[in-house]
Formats: C-alpha cells, structure tokens, sequence
C-alpha cells in the first residue's frame, strides 16, 4: 500500500528501504563502537541546502555522517553510511551524548549507495528529547534548544548499523553556528528581507493543516504501481497576500516524478497564511517542507 506524510522541516539515486520502527527504547546488545573524527568538518554551501560533512573511524570501520537544513529552524536531516559497516535494517535511533537516550527516530529509510555502501536518513529536531519517566530529570541547566544547547552536545549515538555507533563529534556549537551563516546566506538569495526573519511574530506556511492534507492527493499512481518510495524537500515561496508565488525542490531521494507532482499541487493550492514581522505585517516569505512517499507491505 502506498501512503504519504508531511513533515515539517542528498543523495540523489539513493536505493530506499522504509525502516520498521519501534516504539522502545533501543539496545546496544554488543556495546557500542566508538569512533573518533577521521576529517573536519566542511560546510557545503549548496543552491537550496546547507550541509555540515564529516567522517569518522579508521579506514576499516568509516562512517560518513551529513547533517543538512533546508531552512533556519531546529530540523536537522542525518544521513550516515559506510562501506564497511552493514546495516540493520529493523531499526533507526539517535541520541544527543551526552544528554538523552537512544531512541528509535520516526519516518526514516535505509539507503543503498552502490560502491559507497549502505546508510539510512532521517530527520529530528535538535531539541532535548527525554522518556517522560526522566523529564523530570533533565540535564540542561538552560534552553533545551538552540547555540547554548547545541554547545553541550558532543557526540552523536546512532542506531542503524549491525552496531550502534558513538560518533565523537566534539562541541556541535561551532559547527552548528558555521550552519546559520551558510543559511543566512541561503536566505539572501531567495529575495526575502534577511533581518525581518530573524524576528518574524509568525512563519509562514499553510493555514489549516487538516484542510491541506484532505486536499493533497498524495501517492503518485504510477508510482505505487511500481512500487517506488520517495522523499521529497521543497520550498515554496508565498507572498505577503499569502498565495504560492514558486515551488523549488531543495532535495530528495527516487523518481524525479514525485517532486513535479507534489509542486504542482502546492502551487495549486490557496490555503496559505503569511509570514508576519515583528511589526505584525504581512511580508513575502517562504514555506519548506519534507513529503516522505512509503511503501508499506501489508501482512496476513
């Protein structure tokens, strides 16, 4: 069965595989294998993304890790892979060392990269997730988001491969703040006021979220016909009288159909509200936003 999802928000040619998820805690059963950094970090200043690169282990046990945002926010797409290390394809997890626990992450694919290897994606917010039993407990004394945050993390915990891996990343701080520069400079290239959305009162996007989601028709058919999955970035551009003015794909993974499909209906869509700045008035902004087309095998 085909099904689609919005989520509010690489590698092009990617094969996908949907992950099956749950809803526990995950278990290193064998322990964790810790890797240390193998490059710096680089900062890919692309036409519709920002992404921060680095590598990890020796060059028997690699790991390459990306961490890409296609707008200012806290959503933040992994994609970790590797040539040496297989995948488990039941299970994909991340944790924010030393912070919080391993848990699963919703909505991810595993990923075959050909003569690269084989890796998974997903995307999560880099916020403080803790298990409700340890709220109560929690280990930042301040914001459990943003540049003070993200100056504690200093690893990254991943659940994908036969192993879980513990990447020493070092403070995400300086990395993370090398981020908002590239996406500063993302933002002037697309004619929206730069200042004014470093204080907008309201972001734009669509109105009425279970209209939008009525109306979307979702699943390409021929798509589903063929049994392809998909994930699909796109901005929209919506003006201060809060109609799509362009739709631009930032990125994705399968057919080149589904990104024609999802932009035309977007931009045939008329349900959307402006961005409005600290003043309260409408301003021409932007909407990005992540549609993930899944193949579901139905069991009896």
């Amino acid at each position: 069965m085909g099904t689609w999802s919005n989520s509010w928000a690489i590698l092009g040619g990617a094969g996908l595989v949907l992950a099956s998820l749950s809803a526990t805690p995950l278990r290193a059963e064998d322990g964790p294998m810790v890797l240390a950094p193998a490059t710096a970090w680089v900062v890919d200043y692309e036409d519709e993304a920002c992404a921060l690169r680095r590598s990890f282990g020796d060059p028997e046990q690699r790991v390459f890790l990306e961490m890409r945002q296609f707008s200012p926010g806290s959503m933040v797409q992994f994609t970790a892979y590797s040539d040496d290390l297989s995948v488990n394809r039941d299970e994909i997890g991340l944790a924010l060392l030393p912070l919080e626990p391993l848990v699963p992450s919703s909505g991810g694919f595993f990923i075959d990269l050909g003569d690269h290897g084989d890796g998974f994606t997903f995307s999560r917010a880099l916020v403080l997730h803790l298990p409700a039993s340890t709220a109560a407990k929690t280990p930042v004394d301040g914001p459990a988001n943003g540049p003070e945050f993200e100056r504690l993390v200093t690893g990254l915990s991943l659940a994908g491969f036969r192993r879980v891996v513990e990447l020493r990343t070092g403070s995400l701080g300086p990395p993370l703040a090398a981020m908002r520069g590239c996406l500063d400079e993302l933002l002037s290239h697309w004619g929206v006021d730069v200042a004014a959305h470093r204080t907008l009162q309201r972001i734009a996007g669509v109105a009425d979220m279970a209209h939008f989601n009525g109306y979307f028709t979702g699943f390409p058919g021929h798509m589903a016909w063929m049994r392809q999955s998909g994930i699909v970035h796109l901005r929209v551009m919506i003006s201060a009288q809060g109609t799509a003015t362009g739709c631009f794909l930032q990125g994705g993974m399968g057919n080149d159909d589904f990104g024609e499909h999802t932009c035309e209906q977007v931009m045939a869509y008329t349900g959307y509200r402006p961005a409005l700045d600290a003043a309260g008035q409408p301003i021409d902004s932007f909407w990005t936003t992540t549609f993930n087309f899944r193949i579901e095998i139905m069991r009896l």
